[in-house]
């Protein structure tokens, strides 16, 4: 362990998974990792979870059918939970600075994506932080 690389790109390299990217985002450092090239977020090579995964997805299929199309996280949301990730504390208004749009637009965004179960607030209002739930 502990090669020119670092640990975490070890740790990949041992899990069988591509090296992680390093990016420098808002003022921070962002690492994404990935399962393997060409897998999907949701997919899993965990047979048990995989069975759970479908038949969720068949019961969400339906449901999305009988009430109109599944909502997608927009790119503009997809900014907010990653500046979330590296961030976890940060507010509303540090949000609508950083991306430049209204408070008003932030907390939307906020009331979509935890609608969709990627979001959630954990504490307080003023004293919580935000867990973006992959």
């Amino acid at each position: 362990m502990g090669t020119r690389n670092g640990y975490i790109v070890d740790y990949c390299t041992q899990a069988g998974l591509p090296e992680p990217t390093f990016e420098g985002k808002w003022g921070g450092l962002a690492v994404i990792f990935t399962k393997q090239k060409g897998a999907k977020p949701w997919e899993t090579t965990d047979g048990s979870t995989k069975k759970v995964s479908e038949k969720s997805g068949q019961k969400s299929g339906q449901k999305g059918g009988q009430k109109g199309s599944q909502k997608k996280i927009t790119e503009r949301q997809k900014e907010i939970l990653e500046i979330m990730a590296i961030n976890p504390k940060i507010s509303r208004f540090e949000l609508s600075e950083q991306l430049k749009i209204n408070q008003s637009a932030i907390q939307k965004h906020i009331e979509r994506l935890k609608e969709m179960k990627v979001l959630k607030r954990i504490g307080s209002a003023k004293g919580g932080y935000w867990e973006v739930i992959s």
